[in-house]
């Protein structure tokens, strides 16, 4: 029997069992026989087509996974308790771990400079690029643990405005100790 020139019946006909079933139908044409050879073709173009469309859909699913991995990322900047792993740093240190405990060191108390409760060299030397507003934000956040909406009234800007600062500021102090 003669093959057409088609290539998605020659890949058919690649595999053992399929030819077989043609071959048994070809010797005995039965309508039995003609429904075997229709379902395994069928399920042969089936797996076809859905190779098809999974490698067709793949690469943008994929494109969408990846854009919302770097927006959840983008949004959860530095987490205060997310270890640092800077590469010196083998220990898994978070940043809560550099800020002093104020509750021991009475010097520190009444201060409102949010260097003076920072223990670690490279963290305070990063807060040297900061603005005294992201200065500000970063003390009443992190030290005085107020809320954003509690630093915006504070401050008669809007919680927008502050949570867009705090993530500027977080950022910039997370491109220095890379840097660093």
């Amino acid at each position: 029997m003669k093959i057409p020139d088609n290539q998605l019946l020659k890949s058919f006909l690649e595999h053992d069992e399929n030819k077989r079933i043609l071959d048994h139908y070809c010797k005995n044409p039965s309508k039995h026989n003609k429904e075997q050879l229709d379902n395994a073709f069928k399920r042969f173009y089936f797996k076809i087509r859905s190779l098809s469309y999974f490698s067709k859909v793949l690469p943008f699913e994929a494109v969408k996974f990846d854009k919302k991995i770097k927006k959840y990322k983008d949004y959860h900047l530095m987490i205060i308790d997310r270890p640092l792993n800077r590469d010196y740093d083998t220990s898994d240190n978070t940043l809560i771990d550099y800020l002093e405990d104020t509750s021991t060191n009475l010097k520190n108390v009444h201060s409102t400079k949010l260097q003076d409760h920072i223990n670690d060299l490279d963290i305070e030397t990063a807060l040297n690029y900061l603005t005294p507003k992201q200065k500000n934000i970063l003390y009443y956040s992190f030290v005085m643990e107020f809320k954003d909406t509690e630093i915006a009234e504070m401050l008669k800007v809007s919680q927008q405005n502050i949570s867009k600062t705090k993530k500027r500021a977080l950022t910039k102090i997370r491109r220095e100790l890379d840097v660093g």
